[in-house]
């Protein structure tokens, strides 16, 4: 009888060191998993942030007005000049860039595409 409840005791204690190692290198493949896909979009990141503070930029953000097309703005070919160059910088991992005008309610894209009348960036699924 005392054998088996030892037994049963040593099940025990073995079955919770499993299962804490096995928590353990769980944790530790999510955390090293977290760092790579950090990792990975912090370029990406940076190239976003950088375009956010080009001067051209945010000068067709905050002049472009309701009712304005960003095309109308004077500064609209060299921002379109910025985001092909933005978009060409990995083409392998980028397939467009754009910026969107809250104000406005319009868009650019680095293909050359605008945004229509009928579009609201409000109610997208960004």
């Amino acid at each position: 009888m005392v054998r088996a409840v030892i037994a049963v005791l040593v099940v025990v204690v073995v079955y919770n060191l499993l299962i804490k190692a096995n928590n353990t290198e769980l944790q530790q493949d999510s955390e090293a998993i977290s760092l790579q896909v950090e990792k990975y979009f912090l370029p990406f990141e940076r190239m976003v942030e950088q375009l956010a503070l080009d001067e051209d930029v945010q000068t067709i953000l905050t002049t472009t007005k309701a009712g304005q097309k960003m095309t109308e703005n004077e500064v609209y070919p060299a921002v379109l000049k910025k985001l092909v160059a933005v978009a060409g910088l990995d083409t392998e991992n980028i397939q467009g860039v754009f910026t969107v005008d809250l104000d406005s309610n319009a868009s650019i894209t680095s293909a050359g595409g605008i945004s229509g009348d009928d579009y609201d960036c409000t109610t997208r699924t960004w």
